[in-house]
């Protein structure tokens, strides 16, 4: 069977097979052919200034290869916004990390309070009770400490959150009357 068509098919007599629709491979080069011997050097070129800058976008001014720019309006506005945002991220991060360590030093301190109120009960006589209460106020005060620390810092994520709101924002607070 595979024998008789592929004999129709040698022949030319298929219905099938119209010269007019056989589709020939077309050959182009590619925009960036680098068969022309000028294309070839400014792709070696190209290849070296970009082992120098592999994170950079490289384009052809003419004469040589150099690093493609943004426009200068587009870059200023980019970084103003990225500045705006990092301050925001740094400072609300930075706050949320103090909270954290004072966090850790009201556990502390308040394990250590539990730990002398054991103690206290269990004192034998007032001088080892005195002992134990003056070590107990020094982590109270400790802990006290902590926590007015962690108070301010939780005010300063307030602050940091508002830190580069858009300023069409801010004006409409401002002029919001109160009554």
């Amino acid at each position: 069977m595979v024998n008789a068509v592929v004999e129709v098919l040698d022949e030319g007599r298929s219905p099938f097979v119209v010269r007019q629709r056989i589709i020939k491979a077309v050959k182009s080069s590619p925009p960036g052919d680098v068969s022309n011997p000028v294309n070839k050097s400014k792709e070696r070129i190209r290849k070296i200034v970009k082992k120098h800058n592999p994170n950079n976008s490289m384009t052809w001014d003419g004469i040589k290869w150099v690093q493609r720019r943004l426009v200068s309006s587009d870059y200023t506005s980019r970084v103003n916004e990225l500045n705006e945002i990092s301050l925001r991220t740094i400072s609300s991060a930075a706050s949320l990390a103090k909270m954290r360590q004072h966090q850790n030093r009201v556990k502390s301190g308040v394990q250590k309070m539990n730990s002398l109120a054991t103690a206290l009960k269990s004192a034998k006589d007032d001088t080892d009770r005195n002992r134990i209460d003056s070590q107990w106020r020094i982590a109270k005060g400790k802990v006290d400490t902590a926590i007015a620390d962690m108070e301010w810092w939780s005010a300063f994520l307030t602050l940091s959150g508002s830190l580069g709101l858009e300023k069409s924002l801010i004006k409409k607070l401002k002029n919001t009357k109160r009554r």
